[in-house]
């Protein structure tokens, strides 16, 4: 079976890919490459340009940061290196195989268009936060609206029991 073929069936399982007609995938599927890599292979470094996309088919890549530090471990219909793609900038992180890994290759003249032509691989990249923050969101939700204007309070020496009775009587 041509590479084309398994990297079109491949990619047709991970998003965003996933959307695109057939017709679209099959082209895509042949503008890329696939490769191996050992266990402790370095893929690009802090400071690299990079060409491509990468997409793991098998195996593992961490990603550290400049200091060495680990930000995530990455498996299997993952991708990463498009932070310096999309910024076209050099590499802010480190990827090193943890595990023997297969990758698929996707050309950065290809991403580009692909995010141009498809809404749903345009929302899958995009890391801008929305303009206004969602209300619920409590890591964004100000604290006087979660909190009571008259709180009960008790002293440090208060048993749990009649703490608990207070909570109950003031509702």
């Amino acid at each position: 079976m041509p590479l084309s073929d398994d990297l079109t069936r491949f990619l047709s399982s991970v998003h965003p890919y996933d959307s695109l007609p057939e017709d679209e995938l099959t082209a895509l599927a042949a503008r890329c490459s696939a490769t191996e890599c050992d266990a402790g292979s370095t893929l690009f470094k802090v400071g690299d340009v990079l060409d491509s996309l990468y997409i793991i088919a098998s195996g593992e890549i961490e990603i550290t940061d400049d200091a060495g530090v680990q930000l995530s471990i990455l498996g299997p219909r993952n991708s990463f290196g498009e932070r310096a793609l999309l910024r076209n900038d050099a590499a802010s992180r480190t990827a090193t195989a943890t595990a023997p890994a297969s990758l698929i290759l996707l050309p950065a003249e290809v991403l580009s268009p692909l995010i141009e032509k498809w809404p749903a691989v345009a929302r899958f990249f995009d890391r801008r936060r929305p303009a206004t923050a969602d209300r619920k969101d409590l890591a964004t939700l100000p604290v006087d609206a979660l909190m009571s204007r008259d709180p009960l309070t008790c002293m440090p020496d208060t048993p749990i029991r009649d703490a608990a009775a207070a909570m109950h009587d003031r509702r």
